[in-house]
């Protein structure tokens, strides 16, 4: 077993984002190194494991390293039969191409902590993720606009009605969607992470509607603002894929999205979260529920 002495860590941008050479993750890490890599996911966000090829039992085995595994949660692809921790992604069939920016579940009132992704087959060409980091994209408004957005809740809500302005595309995606087992949620606007104590911008364009005791306008006029500011080529990175690869994030300072760029070639990824907790926000100290922390 390799010592965290040996590990190396390669920074990918200049804020989001580190590959980790040196780590066989196959077998559940050693509590010392369980803590390294947490350290290097709280200083990053996001860490890849190159060309790992886990089987189902490692991935999980790996997650579980983390935390309790989400077996259900608001889900719009298949899940694996007999292992309900197992999200399948396969963009052949059209199944969870994931092209608007998002991060996890946040209609959930506790989103998931993390995702671990497997790539299990990916194409000739094509088929990218993007990660964009949203405490760097808060940390980038002028201290006027942190003020302002600080003690505002957002409402998440798949089946909310979208601005005009909104790409097309993406009123289309969610008419194909299963709303079966949706739910809806609100969240502070800007989140505290509950280890580091950072805040960051927690909005998606795929999940988040409205701002509560805006009028409709100024709600998206300045959500739209605001998906620009977490948008922009700065404070996102990209990976390119090779089967096996293992991408863990931190769903809390986060959102991703897919380049959907491969046609109709194969693109099989599964995917595990670790549960998570409710967010809260910087001047209320307290959930969007209204519950003290």
């Amino acid at each position: 077993m390799r010592r965290v002495d040996d590990i190396k860590i390669r920074p990918l941008s200049g804020t989001i984002g580190a590959e980790i050479l040196g780590l066989d993750i196959s077998r559940a890490p050693s509590l010392p190194t369980t803590e390294f890599i947490r350290r290097q996911l709280l200083e990053y966000h996001l860490l890849f494991f190159p060309r790992q090829n886990l089987t189902t039992e490692q991935q999980i085995d790996f997650g579980r390293c983390f935390g309790e595994l989400e077996d259900h949660y608001p889900s719009f692809t298949a899940r694996q039969e007999g292992r309900p921790e197992i999200t399948c992604f396969d963009g052949s069939k059209n199944n969870g191409r994931a092209r608007i920016w998002h991060t996890d579940a946040t209609i959930s009132h506790a989103p998931p902590m993390g995702g671990i992704l497997l790539m299990r087959e990916k194409p000739d060409r094509g088929g990218d993720t993007m990660w964009s980091d949203l405490t760097a994209a808060y940390e980038s408004l002028s201290p006027m606009m942190q003020g302002i957005v600080d003690s505002m809740i957002a409402v998440h809500d798949v089946l909310a009605n979208r601005p005009r302005s909104r790409a097309e595309d993406d009123s289309k995606a969610r008419m194909k969607l299963d709303y079966s087992d949706v739910s809806s949620a609100r969240h502070p606007l800007v989140r505290v992470h509950p280890e580091t104590g950072r805040k960051c911008l927690f909005i998606n364009p795929f999940f988040t509607s409205r701002i509560d005791g805006l009028d409709p306008g100024e709600s998206a006029a300045l959500l739209e603002y605001l998906f620009s500011v977490i948008q922009r080529p700065e404070f996102i990175c990209r990976w390119r894929w090779e089967q096996g690869d293992v991408a863990f994030w931190d769903n809390r300072c986060t959102m991703h999205a897919a380049v959907d760029d491969y046609g109709t070639a194969a693109r099989i990824a599964e995917r595990v979260c670790i549960r998570g907790d409710v967010p809260f926000g910087p001047s209320l100290k307290c959930s969007a529920l209204g519950r003290r922390l």
